[in-house]
């Protein structure tokens, strides 16, 4: 077995040092690499060679889900920071003398869970004046954040960085600013390559592929989901209860997000899809707007990946809920105006949607509910619903279709209500 470890140069030596002695039947290849941008290369150029990918941070792994040029299809993994990490960068601190801001300490920090930074704070009674926290943005660069931190530095609001990004700690010691560096522990790193491992064993199972489910809790100041911990307990209680119906793994993504891995086949089955509408329903009562996202691949990486695709779609969507395979995207779910269409259309759409001036993706959309009904012709109004827009958007799109006789013009029927008649085209495409 051949297994990839990708990442910032003391990263990957202290991964390979640790797991390299203990797994010696297998084959290391290291790439270290102090850039995002330049390791997602190497993985793409190493991506055919090795069995699976161990990724020494969050910010490359994000990166690597977000691109839209680069497609892995081995099992990938990166290794997470806890409260571990954290307290032994804040024993580095304490035993390192030449800065004088110990009694004055303003602390910059990144990636940890804001409420695991001030759960190490108050258990170790580490006296810190204020604290500027940049949460892990998957939309944010590492410029972006090592540019927030200077500022904050230049302006005397931060005097001391703690980091989990390699390249911003090595650019802030180059620069003699104090930082320290929140490395992964040696249990953190083999717990995330024996889950490695699991993956790549079963992805030789072709039986079933894996499905992975994302739920994302956006509150309002009404309900301050973030800062009521009872809240939060008894959204992991739902969620727990939940993921052993459907035989699943509940993780905590983050202090407002969590993913449920288990059997695509469970997780989109149609019964346990009204469980999740009924629990959906009962946490929105609760705590606020829920989106969901349902992603299924021949790896965890791919699931997760195809999910937060869905994610995407589910927030923008009045919250609806949807399945991405990595090529159809399926959905709302279970609403009357379910579809399933092509997320990269053919050949001959592009065609059309290139010489007529409307989005391939409306144009996938009207195929698909011409193939899902059965029928050719459609009201302004049943297409205005299945694009999601305003009529007066589909009444533009309409026109342009028509003028290029991919569409026409059949009849108008009369409105039962008062207003204008409702006109019925017809499509050929």
């Amino acid at each position: 077995m051949k297994i990839g470890i990708v990442g910032v140069s003391d990263s990957v030596k202290k991964i390979y040092k640790l797991l390299s002695q203990k797994y010696k039947d297998i084959e290391f290849v290291l790439i270290e690499e102090e850039r995002i941008e330049n390791m997602l290369k190497y993985i793409q150029d190493i991506s055919q060679d090795v069995d699976g990918i161990y990724l020494t941070g969050i910010g490359v792994y994000y990166s690597l889900i977000n691109s839209k040029t680069i497609e892995v299809k081995k099992p990938v993994c990166y290794v997470k920071r806890g409260s571990i990490g954290l307290i032994k960068s804040f024993w580095d601190f304490q035993k390192d003398k030449p800065y004088n801001i110990k009694d004055n300490l303003k602390i910059g920090i990144d990636v940890v869970s804001e409420k695991t930074f001030l759960e190490v704070i108050k258990e170790f009674e580490i006296d810190i004046k204020s604290y500027f926290y940049q949460k892990y943005d998957s939309d944010k660069t590492e410029e972006e954040y090592l540019k927030n931190y200077l500022e904050k530095y230049e302006k005397g609001e931060i005097n001391c960085v703690f980091t989990a990004f390699g390249y911003i700690y090595n650019f802030l010691i180059k620069n003699s600013i104090p930082a320290y560096r929140i490395q992964a522990t040696d249990m953190e790193i083999e717990d995330e390559f024996i889950s490695l491992l699991n993956n790549i064993k079963y992805l030789e199972d072709k039986s079933s592929k894996i499905g992975v489910k994302i739920l994302k809790v956006f509150s309002d100041e009404k309900n301050l989901y973030r800062n009521n911990l009872k809240n939060k307990l008894e959204v992991e209680k739902e969620l727990s209860e939940y993921s052993k119906e459907v035989e699943g793994n509940l993780q905590v993504c983050d202090e407002n997000e969590y993913m449920i891995i288990s059997n695509i086949e469970l997780l989109k089955d149609k019964e346990n899809l009204k469980k999740i509408f009924k629990l959906k329903e009962i946490l929105e009562n609760k705590y606020g707007k829920l989106a969901v996202g349902i992603g299924e691949g021949n790896t965890l990486f791919q699931a997760e990946r195809n999910a937060r695709k869905a994610l995407k779609l589910s927030f923008s969507k009045n919250e609806e809920i949807f399945l991405f395979d990595g090529e159809n995207v399926r959905g709302p779910l279970l609403a009357q105006n379910e579809l399933e269409y092509k997320n990269i259309s053919d050949e001959r759409i592009k065609k059309i949607s290139n010489e007529i001036g409307v989005s391939s993706l409306y144009l996938e959309k009207i195929k698909s509910m011409m193939k899902r009904q059965n029928k050719d012709s459609f009201t302004s109004e049943e297409i205005s619903s299945i694009l999601n827009i305003t009529q007066r958007s589909v009444n533009r799109i309409l026109k342009k279709i028509i003028e290029k006789n991919y569409a026409e013009n059949i009849r108008t029927e009369n409105s039962l209500t008062a207003g204008r008649p409702k006109r019925i085209t017809r499509f050929n495409f």
